[in-house]
């Protein structure tokens, strides 16, 4: 819930995984599944259980994940200001918490996102050596 609450969807209360791992969502005392909530908040949840695994991985060494995050055309036609704009905020609660954790890829062609968190670079110490 932390990290859903800290996307900006404090309106979630609660997450539900059933035996066959089916994830289900409590928001305004009612249970959804992922097609019920809007495509601004999916973009959200998706981002937030990625989160969350990194999360487990770096602060208690569960798990095995690349931390590695690839977000496709995430600015699509229909997508309103607002959508936009609560994806922008995404991304900057990730820079501030996780910036040192993972490494995001984003493919857009949407030029608002240019410069919208640092960007790093790596530097290769040893002549020969390749970065991944």
């Amino acid at each position: 819930m932390e990290v859903l609450h800290s996307l900006g969807l404090k309106s979630f209360t609660n997450i539900y995984i059933d035996s066959k791992l089916r994830i289900s969502y409590e928001q305004g005392g009612e249970k959804l599944v992922f097609s019920d909530i809007t495509e601004g908040e999916q973009l959200r949840v998706k981002i937030a259980l990625y989160l969350a695994l990194v999360k487990l991985n770096s602060e208690y060494g569960v798990g095995n994940h690349p931390r590695i995050l690839i977000i496709d055309s995430p600015g699509k036609e229909e997508a309103d200001n607002k959508y936009f704009e609560g994806f922008i905020e995404t991304l900057n609660v990730i820079e501030k918490r996780f910036s040192n954790k993972i490494q995001i890829f984003i493919g857009s062609a949407d030029r608002r996102l240019v410069d919208i968190v640092p960007t790093k670079k790596q530097e290769i110490k040893r002549q020969g050596e390749a970065v991944f």
